[in-house]
């Protein structure tokens, strides 16, 4: 017999699991309104990756601790009040986002947590976006296909010169090192040694059958967001929503234009050749932008 906790891991029904700066915010909002889905008020629970990085996290670590993930909770936190006090009277009117919240940030990770985070009405379809989970090992994947087997793989990539270079700007702008600095070079290195997409993407559909797993293209977002949003909704086997159209073509968490120095662009452009070839032996299509990039792809 079922119990109440297998039957709502079973309504888990799909997972956005491409990597960071590859659409995924844009993904969350555009899929958070449609009126056949329920997605968790916030992006990137990210329970599977913490299973392995922060097992049994408590509150006290959220509010406490002070590396870049622990940090992002309190500024959850301080969004929250100060949302709070300035909608007074929306807030009132909300007591399940209050309730949600205080999941959110109080409970102990663990399994019943995260399932507290959906609320798995009966007439929607339940899933989130957490980009931390493309790169996870075999070991944590299987555990997602053993708790999540239904659940509809949702998989945004990126041209690599573009996705690395976005990673590079950021720290660029939050820690003020050079942009062709060794600490830029140092970081690219580190992304091209852990980070393979075809050995990701190897990974997710040697666990999950191939219909359940499909990849999508940030550069079909930028050049046709309404048709990649009409797609991804084919796979969700769900009804495209024209009321969102305006929010489909809008852009999000633009980061401020630098040119990438040329040392950076010849290391990723050498460095990411094999794979970009081997992803594309894979899936049989890569948009231009791809081959633009790695020309003897």
């Amino acid at each position: 017999m079922a119990t109440k906790a297998t039957e709502n891991w079973d309504s888990v029904g799909f997972l956005g699991v491409g990597p960071e700066k590859t659409g995924t915010t844009w993904l969350h909002e555009v899929l958070s309104t449609h009126p056949q889905l329920g997605l968790p008020y916030s992006k990137e629970l990210s329970f599977f990756w913490q299973d392995r990085e922060y097992p049994r996290e408590t509150a006290l670590a959220r509010l406490t601790n002070d590396d870049w993930h622990h940090q992002r909770y309190r500024r959850y936190a301080r969004d929250r009040i100060r949302r709070a006090f300035r909608y007074q009277r929306t807030t009132a009117r909300n007591p399940g986002r209050i309730a949600w919240d205080l999941k959110y940030l109080l409970k102990t990770h663990d399994e019943d947590r995260y399932l507290s985070l959906f609320d798995f009405a009966p007439d929607r379809i339940s899933g989130e976006i957490s980009p931390q989970y493309f790169f996870l090992g075999r070991p944590q994947i299987e555990k997602i296909r053993r708790l999540c087997p239904h659940a509809k793989i949702i998989i945004t990539l990126r041209e690599p010169r573009a996705w690395i270079w976005s990673w590079v700007r950021m720290h660029v702008q939050k820690s003020g090192y050079e942009p062709g600095g060794s600490q830029a070079e140092e970081f690219v290195e580190r992304k091209m040694a852990k980070c393979s997409f075809t050995q990701a993407l190897k990974t997710w559909t040697s666990v999950y059958p191939e219909d359940q797993v499909s990849v999508f293209f940030y550069e079909d977002l930028c050049r046709e967001p309404w048709a990649l949003y009409g797609r991804i909704c084919e796979f969700l086997e769900i009804e495209p929503q024209d009321e969102v159209r305006e929010r489909v073509h809008e852009r999000v968490n633009l980061g401020r234009t630098i040119d990438i120095p040329p040392n950076i662009l010849s290391r990723i452009e050498n460095g990411w050749r094999d794979d970009v070839r081997e992803l594309e032996t894979l899936l049989g299509r890569l948009p231009e932008e791809w081959h633009a990039t790695f020309a003897e792809v």
